[in-house]
């Protein structure tokens, strides 16, 4: 999954495809070595399912971080929340949404969500961007506020890590490509 997502982005950074039909090809193909990432490598990872040496599933849950989300804010999402209290309204981090959006029967029902089976594929496009843009900023936030990262030290060493990898992931997404 890390060959399947970051080969095509090198290939492009190069400037080795002059064909658009190659280049959206290739962005498909790294999105879904992204994907992968996410769902296979870093999930399993993080729950310490991936490999029975905890040191190999603490390096590959950082996989997250090569795809510019954050691990330990989704370690905490999703390990301590989530698995805690799976779809418990205002406990649960993934019923969380926008109002346009509704994930739980006891969230508030709008006339819109009527369509949201048709609309939802759009803001699911839009996700990645708000994850690694706002989300994990505002939950680690929140977490630290929570009592997940305990005193000053271990929730500014959390930030400055996140800031440290969402840097890195802005200047080979962003930044490289634009030169």
């Amino acid at each position: 999954m890390l060959s399947l997502f970051f080969v095509p982005l090198i290939t492009i950074g190069l400037g080795l495809i002059e064909s658009t039909f190659l280049l959206f090809a290739l962005y498909i193909v790294s999105g879904i070595g992204m994907a992968g990432i996410g769902m296979g490598i870093m999930h399993d990872a993080i729950h310490g399912s991936y490999s029975k040496n905890r040191k190999i599933n603490k390096l590959l849950g950082y996989t997250f971080n090569l795809i510019g989300a954050n691990a330990t804010v989704w370690q905490i999402q999703h390990n301590q929340l989530h698995h805690t209290y799976t779809n418990i309204e205002d406990a649960d981090d993934d019923l969380n949404a926008p109002f346009f959006l509704r994930f739980s029967p006891h969230a508030k029902k709008y006339w819109s969500h009527q369509f949201q089976h048709i609309y939802i594929w759009f803001f699911y496009c839009l996700s990645t961007i708000s994850w690694v843009t706002t989300k994990d900023f505002v939950r680690i936030k929140r977490y630290h506020g929570m009592g997940f990262l305990k005193g000053k030290n271990e929730f500014r060493n959390a930030l400055i890590e996140m800031v440290g990898w969402k840097l890195f992931y802005y200047s080979y997404a962003l930044v490289i490509p634009l030169i």
